[in-house]
This record gives C-alpha cells, structure tokens and sequence, in this order.
C-alpha cells in the first residue's frame, strides 16, 4: 500500500489567507497553475448537477499523485478554461459544500495547494510555486499572504 503524502503545511509553504468568494478564486486560479493540473474536490454534500459535471469532466487516468486521507475518493476535473469557469458559475448558485469542503490542486503528480476548510481555512500552497503566482492569485481574490517557515 502506498504511503499517503505529507500536508503541505508540515513544511515550508506559501499560505494565502481565506478566500470568501468562490466565484473570484476558481476564476483565476487557472492563472496560478502549470497546463495539465487537476483540482480534486473532496467531501461535501454535491448537488446532482455538480456530480453530473465532476462525472463528465472527470480525469480518466490512474491517479499516481501521493495525497493526504482527504483526498481518497475525492472527484477531480482538469483545470483549464472551461472547467474553472463552470465552477465558478457553481459557486453562484451553490452553497460552499455542495462544490466540495476540502480541496486539493496537483501538477506534475504531486499536491501544489491545499484547501481544507473552504472559504474558512488559509489556502496552503507549495513552497516551490513562484511567489509572483502566489502574489497574483491574492491580489486577484483581495486578499494577503505570507511565506510561512517551519521547524
């Protein structure tokens, strides 16, 4: 059995604090990330019209990303135009847990920002994203950040 990866925020990282608007970081967030990454959506209670997206949208490959428990049997879509636009919309019309409670972005198959609480909790993100990207994204969400250095 695969050993699940360690959380980002046990080790030096980006943490980019609460995000409110849904709408505003799923819009942007294709900014911040490298072609070919997923965001995983993970627990929650799904309306019947997000599960029937996640469904259709679903990456259909092994997943060989290493993520924490929460992540197991979580839903997850690629993050390009089309997709991040249509959760964007979602987050209009749609409680918080009904588009996911925890969530987790990978590229190049592992974990680059984690969400665990959204819109209550900070976003950990990879000490290894550039910080203009990390500066970008919460300029563009109206909110700071910090770089965040841990024994």
């Amino acid at each position: 059995m695969t050993k699940n990866a360690p959380y980002l925020f046990d080790g030096p990282h980006w943490q980019i604090e609460s995000v409110r608007d849904l709408e505003v970081f799923f819009s942007k967030l294709n900014a911040m990330v490298s072609s070919g990454s997923v965001i995983y959506l993970a627990s929650g209670s799904a309306s019947e019209e997000i599960t029937a997206f996640v469904n259709t949208h679903a990456q259909n490959y092994p997943g060989r990303e290493r993520l924490p428990d929460e992540f197991n049997d979580a839903g997850r879509v690629p993050i390009d135009r089309e997709t991040m636009l249509a959760l964007a919309d979602f987050a209009t019309r749609h409680a918080e847990s009904e588009i996911a409670i925890h969530l987790c972005v990978c590229a190049e198959n592992r974990s680059v920002l984690e969400w665990y609480v959204l819109t209550d909790d900070p976003i950990i993100v990879s000490i290894s994203t550039p910080e203009g990207k990390i500066a970008d994204l919460a300029a563009r969400c109206g909110v700071g950040f910090r770089n965040v250095q841990t024994n």
